[in-house]
């Protein structure tokens, strides 16, 4: 989903997307840039996309006011290379993040470099350690915090939400636009379950939250349709947990004035399969 309007209006649209500022009666300031990166969200689960079950409020609200695409592709079936490619324009097979260990290369171009260079101030709050300074994923970005990456059990998106909207301040208080990266990780399995937002019932036996993917898979006699049912719906739990959050961050923008100007883009960097590709999981 993309959303702006621009500050310029048509004109402003115009003119970023053409090269045409001079067709335009006054100058076009360039825009603050918010990407607002999902982990592991299924467009089918949301009801901006016909899901019935209430998971997403806010990015609801905020797809009626954008674009949105029916047709959007992960480069990747796993965070490390889909979001190099996100960061860098190009395939997983020409940067080169292809395995667990491997690094975004020091000579992969970023869009936090390239708008570095135009003018802009950066910053990036990211909450996976595979996409930390740990494998060169903060290229580009003068502000970076990577510290809410912490793993499957740890709830992450209030202070990733915190953390973007203390960095929001700090990057529009100054001369320049800013790119924003906020990375949200929480509907990433596991599924950790939220008091106040409940779709499934009690866990089914062999529903453990100790199991791994990998283990649930491999189990005799397979999952079944209501254990899977449990899985998919602690994984809408996670979703509409995280859109909460997520609204939050949308609301500061808008508090502070931001929002009406700015492009702000919410892609996933890939879904999570349920069998429907042979495997419980992605990757």
């Amino acid at each position: 989903v993309v959303r702006w309007r621009g500050r310029g209006g048509r004109c402003a649209a115009l003119a970023a997307s053409a090269g045409l500022a001079a067709a335009c009666a006054r100058p076009v300031p360039p825009p603050d840039v918010v990407w607002i990166v999902v982990d592991t969200l299924r467009a089918d689960h949301l009801g901006a996309w016909g899901y019935e079950r209430p998971t997403s409020p806010a990015i609801d609200a905020f797809a009626a006011d954008a674009v949105r695409f029916d047709r959007a592709y992960a480069p990747s079936t796993w965070t490390k290379p889909s979001v190099a490619s996100m960061l860098t324009g190009v395939h997983p097979r020409t940067h080169g993040v292809l395995e667990l260990d491997h690094a975004l290369p020091a000579d992969a171009v970023t869009m936090a470099e390239r708008l570095r260079a135009a003018g802009w101030a950066t910053g990036a709050v990211v909450s996976h350690h595979l996409i930390s300074r740990a494998f060169g994923y903060e290229q580009g970005f003068e502000r970076f915090r990577d510290d809410q990456g912490r793993g499957h059990r740890y709830v992450s998106s209030p202070a990733v939400t915190r953390q973007a909207i203390e960095m929001i301040d700090a990057l529009a208080a100054g001369e320049r636009p800013f790119f924003l990266l906020v990375h949200y990780f929480d509907p990433h399995f596991m599924y950790l379950r939220h008091d106040d937002v409940r779709f499934a019932g009690d866990a089914p036996e062999r529903i453990d939250v100790d199991r791994s993917f990998g283990e649930l898979q491999d189990m005799e006699p397979p999952l079944d349709a209501g254990e899977i049912g449990h899985l998919v719906a602690t994984y809408d739990e996670e979703i509409r947990f995280t859109d909460r959050w997520i609204g939050e961050l949308l609301d500061a923008l808008r508090a502070r004035g931001l929002y009406a100007a700015a492009p702000v883009a919410l892609p996933a960097d890939h879904g999570e399969a349920y069998f429907g590709h042979g495997t419980i999981a992605h990757s």
